[in-house]
């Protein structure tokens, strides 16, 4: 569970749930709307999109040693007011995957 705040805030704008069995998970926003988030099976490609399926954006992670991603953003993404704390967040989820997957190979190992 992630959430998300102002800095100096009490409250939060947003709370991050994660869905350990199927990859990703659901970022429940303050006013009520919920963004659903989720990972293709090698966890290359993160995907945000409104409960009701409408796409949002999507990050395609790139390199091993050196973490890097493309972005794909909506004309709707773009008109959020939340857009920038998003995608800021959603980069965290990428380099928190990236971690967790990093931890696994040392285990495996």
């Amino acid at each position: 569970r992630a959430t998300v705040r102002r800095e100096g805030a009490d409250t939060d704008l947003a709370v991050f749930e994660h869905n350990t069995w199927s990859g990703g998970g659901t970022l429940a926003l303050a006013d009520g709307r919920a963004i659903n988030i989720s990972t293709n099976f090698w966890q290359s490609r993160i995907e945000w999109q409104w409960q009701d399926g409408r796409p949002l954006f999507g990050y395609e992670t790139e390199g091993f040693m050196r973490l890097g991603a493309s972005l794909e953003l909506t004309p709707e993404a773009a008109a959020l007011p939340e857009l920038l704390w998003l995608l800021s967040f959603g980069w965290y989820l990428v380099v928190m995957i990236q971690h967790d997957q990093a931890t696994q190979a040392v285990v495996i190992s």
